[in-house]
């Protein structure tokens, strides 16, 4: 009896310690991928990208000119916003993380508090003071950033969720955001692991 009792306690503590580990990388995972030609969005200027390729757009890039609320001086945001059922981690309100190629995306790896999910999220990518008085560089988060990965995800009907990433340098020489490609798991293949740029 003991020894049964002991064999059922294993099975359980065994099975507890799988429900809890983080997902494994699907290695088979199907995905959709879209070249965007390396697109540059410069100051006044912006590009909408329907990622899932189902006609309704998923991400909107822009470099806008605005007055600092707080500052009171004009500056140019280069910014990216996810539109209806697309969500970034994000964390201090407007930032994404900057993914490398084959880091894991998934919610699990982008846990709160540090990250939150979010829909409708003005993400500013750089920002660039406009003094006609002194020269003013980028600054933020994807200055120099070369090829790099934001991760997402897409909501469908009942909570499932498809994962991807969207590729894209910021050239701070010429204020330019340039877009690459991207890619999302396909329709079918949801709630699994994916890895940037693969």
């Amino acid at each position: 009896m003991k020894t049964i009792c002991y064999l059922l306690t294993t099975v359980i503590l065994y099975s507890c310690k799988k429900d809890q580990a983080l997902p494994e990388t699907e290695p088979n995972t199907l995905m959709m991928y879209q070249e965007l030609g390396n697109q540059e969005i410069g100051v006044g200027t912006s590009q909408s990208i329907d990622i899932d390729q189902n006609g309704t757009n998923d991400l909107f890039f822009s470099i806008t000119e605005r007055t600092n609320p707080i500052t009171g001086i004009n500056e140019y945001c280069a910014i990216v916003f996810n539109l209806t059922g697309t969500y970034f981690p994000v964390k201090n309100e407007d930032q994404v993380p900057i993914l490398s190629l084959g880091d894991k995306i998934h919610k699990d790896f982008f846990k709160t508090p540090t990250y939150k999910w979010s829909p409708w999220n003005t993400t500013y990518l750089a920002k660039k003071q406009i003094n006609l008085s002194s020269t003013h560089n980028w600054e933020g988060p994807w200055v120099g950033g070369s090829h790099k990965y934001i991760p997402f995800f897409i909501e469908w009907i009942l909570g499932s969720l498809t994962y991807g990433w969207i590729e894209i340098s910021f050239d701070a020489n010429r204020d330019k955001i340039i877009l690459h490609r991207s890619a999302v798991a396909h329709i079918n293949e949801f709630n699994k692991v994916v890895r940037a740029g693969n």
